[in-house]
């Protein structure tokens, strides 16, 4: 990749920090870096698409060409679909179901695309394994399954449920919920033998984490790869106080009240299903937090949600347009501490041993405000007049008299920007995992085997000549 964020930093980000003037020359360059690093991880994103696409294809072939050996051993004989036990029936339908929900929602990786559909596109995906995982256990017949990990039941465990009750928080920078999460998250990771090596804290040299009294909100912004991996390390972030962006109902699907207590907390942003009690949307709640100065330090997963197989995937538009944008227009200065994670990804993950685990936390050179306020306001270009500020953008009045604040708060208009602050953050994300890369379908390939014990060897060649298209089409 020619168009690397390190160029863009030395080049751009340095002037933007110091609040120098871009030249022609700078603004030319920008347009350049942005075409090419858009193109390349659209390129990309297709190329993710197609290996799922052939994948799940010969995935659901090898199940379709093998049912009748699959169900050879069942005690009712194979006759015909509807005389399958009313379990195997449904759930060989399920199977089914969660294969024709991924190849419908397929082409949802780019763009303003409705979350919902993207994802029904990213979850069918792992769901479709489940399915398959479950039809092999009612027939007698269940899949090799890792080594669980064991939960962190100690002192540490407890202090942290001793925080979800009876806080007021009285004094400023108190976020005893997440404080303690981190020391718990820290030695879970300690109890399972895993390894978590912290680079770049040179970069944290300038970031003041106490820092309340002007209005500056750091945002740490890690990848997203695999749920628990991302939690262990994130634990090893040592910040003395932070407000926690997190889907806390996928953590405790089965214990409603318990998500709905900890996304109640100050500390806590919930998103997806479950936001507390008061129901109160992200950004708003985020802002209350912060003006009661809770914590400046936020640490926020801006995918929305974890990839299938370790793929890289962009954020949202909305994060910019509404999380960013809110910040910005209710006087809050903003410094980006981009967080990269190699971890490996768990998808039909076989966890053998954790004592020969290490994952890695890399800080990258952070953002300053002046950056971020122009890199946003070039994003929401057409909404926001250049030739202001971009607080008096966002406050501008149209004919109806709404602000633009407020239609992009109410999803009513998108900006249509080159989309610079995005890119930047996708591409930093991109060349920093470099150990834990996005799964091939060679290793796809592996994890089902061992898995399942399916034979995908009469599948291979075709998977591999489509593969090599695909490396071939990506590199040009």
């Amino acid at each position: 990749m020619d168009f690397l964020s390190n160029e863009f930093h030395e080049r751009i980000i340095k002037k933007l920090n110091n609040y120098s003037v871009l030249n022609e020359t700078d603004l030319k360059y920008m347009k350049n870096w942005n075409i090419q690093t858009s193109q390349f991880h659209k390129n990309r994103l297709d190329m993710i698409m197609r290996k799922q696409y052939i994948f799940l294809n010969c995935m659901n072939n090898y199940i379709n060409d093998n049912l009748h050996k699959l169900l050879q051993d069942w005690e009712i004989p194979n006759c015909g679909m509807t005389q399958y036990d009313p379990i195997v029936y449904n759930q060989i339908n399920e199977i089914n179901t969660q294969f024709n929900k991924w190849m419908k929602h397929k082409n949802t990786f780019h763009g303003n695309v409705d979350p919902k559909k993207k994802a029904n596109r990213v979850y069918s995906f792992g769901t479709y394994f489940k399915t398959i995982a479950t039809l092999l256990t009612t027939l007698g017949k269940p899949p090799k399954t890792p080594i669980s990990m064991s939960p962190p039941w100690n002192f540490t465990s407890l202090e942290l449920l001793g925080t979800l009750y009876g806080n007021n928080y009285p004094e400023e920078n108190q976020t005893p919920f997440t404080t303690n999460l981190s020391k718990c998250l820290k030695l879970w990771a300690q109890n399972e033998g895993i390894v978590v090596n912290v680079q770049g804290k040179e970069n944290l040299i300038n970031i003041y984490l106490n820092d309340n009294q002007h209005n500056t909100v750091n945002l740490f912004l890690p990848s997203h790869r695999s749920p628990i991996p991302d939690a262990m390390v994130m634990g090893h972030f040592d910040l003395p106080h932070y407000i926690l962006f997190a889907n806390v109902a996928s953590f405790f699907s089965d214990y409603k009240r318990m998500s709905e207590t900890i996304t109640s907390l100050p500390e806590v942003i919930g998103v997806g299903r479950i936001r507390g009690t008061e129901n109160m949307t992200p950004y708003k709640k985020l802002i209350q937090s912060l003006k009661k100065k809770i914590s400046p330090n936020v640490v926020i997963y801006p995918q929305g949600f974890v990839p299938s197989t370790g793929e890289i995937l962009p954020i949202t538009s909305a994060f910019v347009e509404k999380l960013l944008a809110s910040l910005i227009f209710n006087g809050f200065r903003i410094k980006i501490i981009p967080v990269s994670y190699e971890v490996e990804s768990e998808f039909l993950f076989d966890r053998k041993d954790h004592h020969d685990m290490v994952y890695t936390i890399k800080f990258g050179k952070p953002l300053e405000p002046g950056a971020v306020e122009t890199l946003i306001g070039l994003q929401l270009g057409s909404i926001v007049d250049q030739n202001i500020s971009l607080i008096d953008g966002l406050n501008k009045v149209d004919n109806t008299g709404n602000r633009v604040i407020n239609k992009l708060l109410n999803n009513q208009i998108h900006g249509d920007g080159l989309k610079y602050f995005d890119d930047y953050l996708l591409t930093h994300w991109y060349e920093h995992i470099t150990e834990y890369r996005e799964l091939d379908i060679v290793n796809l390939i592996n994890r089902v085997q061992k898995r399942f014990g399916f034979n995908l060897t009469p599948y291979l060649n075709t998977i591999l000549e489509n593969e090599h298209y695909m490396q071939n089409n990506i590199q040009s």
